[in-house]
């Protein structure tokens, strides 16, 4: 559990939030693809807080990013699985 909210309890973000997109590349079309903001506000985690994930190069989710210095998105179930192999039962099982 992650602040005590199971990630399957989780709301998913309503269509007008996340907007879907198809994947240009045949693969998993119509995803929903949400901005940092939103989610950052997903993840429950401060604004910036994936921006300085990204660019330090820690443990950051998978992102899409079609052209350098474009915008970034991120897909909604690259951010679940993320959530997922961050989820611990104890403090021991960090490492």
């Amino acid at each position: 559990m992650i602040r005590g909210t199971s990630i399957s309890e989780r709301p998913i973000p309503p269509a007008s939030i996340a907007p879907a997109s198809a994947d240009r590349r045949g693969g998993q079309g119509g995803e929903r693809l949400l901005t940092s903001a939103e989610a950052n506000d997903f993840i429950k985690r401060a604004p910036g807080f994936l921006e300085k994930r990204r660019s330090s190069g820690i443990d950051s989710p998978p992102y899409i990013q079609r052209v350098k210095f474009g915008s970034v998105r991120y897909r909604l179930s690259d951010l679940l699985d993320w959530e997922e192999r961050h989820t611990h039962l104890a403090t021991s099982d960090f490492g």
